[in-house]
């Protein structure tokens, strides 16, 4: 017999005690690393999830709360090399409490209808459960090129917005797809989303520095373009 009141799952390691290259959520200065934005989105309670089973792009929420939790997707069908959408999708319901459900499918054949040649599109999916804050954002990939991607150099910026009272505002901006966007700043802090792909022209980002201070803060962005150039040279 499992009981309830015992379970649950942990993951190994939060936090480095002196600098190292480790499998660490966070560096010795309590920098968040990529690792903790893909286990923050994990652990969510609630998630939106898309896999590609050969035939139909597959939708599945899976809801870890004891109360039903009302979702909405946005799917959005995009041409990789102009970053122009051609077609797109809401979906909405009701999680049931403690629960994996399939919540909407879309064949191979229906995305061919808005993209002859799927190697040269994707779709990007936002979930949202508006009730606790969760908004994730992913690519689902039904046969997509993406080495034809990364290769391409998108041309990141990144610059302060506005600043408040306790926070950064920061303006991200692409010319053309971003895959895996990686925001860094010049002291310990934590982005209200970091680790993400990027398909449109711009989008804000909150950074919340530890302690602000009257000059924070530098923003440095990358993606895997610069990474994936980086490990070829």
């Amino acid at each position: 017999v499992v009981s309830t009141q015992s379970t649950g799952v942990m993951f190994w390691q939060l936090n480095d005690v002196w600098a190292a290259p480790t499998w660490s959520a966070l560096d010795v200065k309590l920098r968040p690393k990529m690792l903790y934005y893909a286990v923050k989105q994990l652990y969510s309670p609630v998630v939106g999830t898309a896999y590609w089973n050969a035939t139909h792009l597959v939708f599945y929420v899976v809801n870890q709360q004891d109360r039903p939790m009302q979702f909405d997707f946005d799917l959005f069908l995009y041409e990789a090399s102009s970053a122009r959408s051609l077609s797109e999708w809401n979906v909405d319901g009701v999680a049931a409490p403690s629960s994996s459900t399939e919540v909407f499918s879309i064949s191979e054949s229906s995305l061919q209808q808005h993209c002859s040649a799927l190697e040269r599109c994707f779709v990007a999916v936002e979930f949202n459960v508006k009730s606790e804050g969760i908004r994730t954002v992913d690519i689902a990939r039904p046969g997509f090129d993406w080495i034809g991607l990364v290769l391409k150099r998108p041309y990141l910026t990144a610059e302060i917005a506005w600043v408040k009272e306790d926070r950064v505002v920061v303006k991200v901006k692409a010319m053309s797809v971003a895959l895996w966007v990686w925001l860094e700043a010049s002291q310990p802090g934590v982005f209200s989303n970091n680790y993400f792909p990027m398909y449109l022209p711009e989008m804000f980002v909150e950074f919340l520095p530890y302690q602000m201070t009257k000059d924070c803060c530098k923003i440095h962005v990358t993606s895997l373009y610069n990474h994936y150039q980086l490990g070829n040279n």
